[in-house]
């Protein structure tokens, strides 16, 4: 059955939630917002009460498939159970009401957590150094993209080419495109994995690295992967890890 779009649900004057009297002086909104930065039209929002936005999200909820209801083998995105504490914990105030202006004498025990993370993904990955300024995975996949970039035109190679596997990540292709990149795609092999002759074949002194998903996303892993690496390697490339599988090669191997 279809579940109708929230703004087909609509009705004039419905309302979900209704905010208490202001307990301040109210000012005008042109007076806090710079003019340019207002919107001009309405905002358009649909009017709706609380029971059926809460009724609509829910009977879209169970149209999906997820961890908390079924097994999810997405060889690309190792999904893996988290225990709910987790969520108790990255809700506590500490975590959700600081500022990046605020003092930095004040937010010294999330300083601390920080800086453990850092290193504890510096042992784990091999790295000297780790970056906790991307938001998600692919801000991630990006930022290494930037860096690969930034590297080559410090060294004045022009390398504008990401080889990456029809097995790979989906969200490789889109940030390598983002970055500026050219995109050549490595076929897999009967057993699906890298073909290694078509990986000989297209690796060149114009390419900038290799993205490699291991496990990909049938859920192999590469195990062809130190010669994959040295043919990379030996045309001056970089071999980028998506870390979506960093959790299916823990305590197992070092990523370098």
């Amino acid at each position: 059955m279809r579940e109708p779009l929230i703004f087909e649900k609509s009705r004039p004057g419905r309302k979900g939630y209704s905010l208490p009297e202001c307990d301040v002086d109210r000012r005008g909104v042109e007076k806090l917002i710079p003019k340019n930065y207002l919107r001009q039209g309405r905002l358009g929002l649909p009017q709706v009460s609380e029971p059926d936005v809460v009724r609509h999200f829910v009977r879209l909820s169970q149209q999906n498939i997820g961890i908390d209801t079924n097994f999810y083998p997405l060889g690309s995105c190792t999904m893996k159970y988290n225990p709910k504490i987790n969520e108790d914990i990255a809700q506590l105030p500490g975590f959700t009401r600081i500022h990046p202006y605020q003092p930095e004498v004040s937010v010294q025990g999330t300083l601390q957590l920080l800086h453990q993370m850092e290193k504890l993904l510096g042992e784990i990955s091999g790295m000297d150094r780790v970056s906790l300024q991307p938001a998600a995975g692919a801000h991630g996949e990006l930022t290494s993209l930037m860096m690969i970039k930034a590297y080559y035109e410090n060294k004045k190679e022009e390398r504008d080419t990401i080889l990456i596997p029809d097995s790979a990540h989906g969200t490789n292709a889109a940030s390598s495109n983002f970055c500026g990149f050219r995109i050549i795609e490595i076929k897999s092999n009967k057993s699906g994995v890298i073909d290694l002759d078509d990986l000989k074949g297209k690796m060149s002194e114009k390419v900038a690295a290799l993205m490699l998903t291991i496990p990909n996303t049938l859920g192999l892993f590469e195990k062809g992967i130190l010669q994959i690496a040295r043919i990379v390697h030996d045309r001056g490339g970089f071999l980028y890890l998506d870390g979506a599988n960093l959790n299916a090669l823990l305590g197992i191997v070092r990523l370098s």
